[in-house]
């Protein structure tokens, strides 16, 4: 289950790189092959992501799983994340609202009623965090339910 875990970070960063790096769309697409193998893996042996399992039962759209994914990447440690927001235009050790919102605006994704009303956040799968840095951009964790699931 740890490969998924770390496959999808993977996957994440090579998301943020899209349109940033030469190779990215190749590096996106290894990951993502690699990442469905080994949930086929888990699958063989009857058991479920525990991430997947949630975003189906909460009947999450892609770029709903997307914005749970970016909050996730805090627990796959801060270098990942400064890698991602590298990509992103900010490198920072903390994956901030801004960071989601220039990378769905990059992937011409739309979020009618912003991303602090996205479902995610409202079904408590992504948790938004003021930090005391004097910086009006709040964090992206992953929510109670997301961290409950994962045994965090």
């Amino acid at each position: 289950m740890n490969t998924v875990l770390r496959l999808e970070g993977d996957r994440t960063v090579a998301i943020c790189a899209l349109g940033q790096e030469e190779g990215a769309d190749a590096r996106l697409s290894i990951v993502t092959s690699q990442m469905l193998a080994a949930i086929e893996a888990l699958g063989l042996a009857r058991v479920q992501y525990p991430l997947h399992m949630l975003a189906m039962a909460s009947e999450l759209t892609q770029e709903d799983y997307l914005f749970v994914q970016l909050a996730v990447l805090a627990k796959l440690g801060t270098d990942r994340v400064i890698e991602a927001t590298r990509y992103l235009g900010a490198e920072s050790p903390l994956f901030r609202l801004s960071h989601a919102a220039t990378l769905f605006q990059r992937l011409g994704i739309e979020t009618p009623d912003g991303l602090l009303r996205a479902r995610p956040c409202q079904d408590n799968l992504v948790s938004l965090i003021g930090t005391d840095d004097g910086v009006d951009d709040p964090v992206l964790v992953p929510g109670l339910a997301v961290c409950e699931l994962m045994g965090w």
